[in-house]
């Protein structure tokens, strides 16, 4: 599925609550209160109970980048648990969601 700026918070939230086992997300920038809309306690609930795994990829190479992701996303990754992990990369220019090998 191809999505854009436009379309892109419908489709991602419905994509994200039709998870059944993982959900990868690799987007150099995203706000905490994106995640959080995006993320209904339903979904937050089977990642703590490990149901599904998430795993976020941001970038972290300088100050902006700090700026523009939120420590909110830490928290947001943080309050989740064991089964959500989070690694960055320090030149990340790259957006994909994959759901359940979608």
């Amino acid at each position: 599925m191809i999505i854009t700026n436009k379309t892109n918070l419908e489709k991602i939230t419905k994509a994200v609550s039709e998870a059944t086992k993982e959900i990868l997300i690799c987007s150099a920038w995203i706000r905490s209160e994106t995640l959080a809309k995006i993320f209904t306690a339903e979904v937050k609930n089977k990642i703590k109970s490990g149901q599904i795994t998430l795993k976020r990829i941001l970038r972290i190479g300088a100050p902006a980048d700090i700026e523009i992701t939120d420590s909110g996303v830490l928290n947001f990754m943080n309050d989740l648990g064991a089964n959500a992990e989070l690694k960055y990369h320090k030149k990340l220019h790259a957006k994909m969601f994959i759901f359940d090998d979608k």
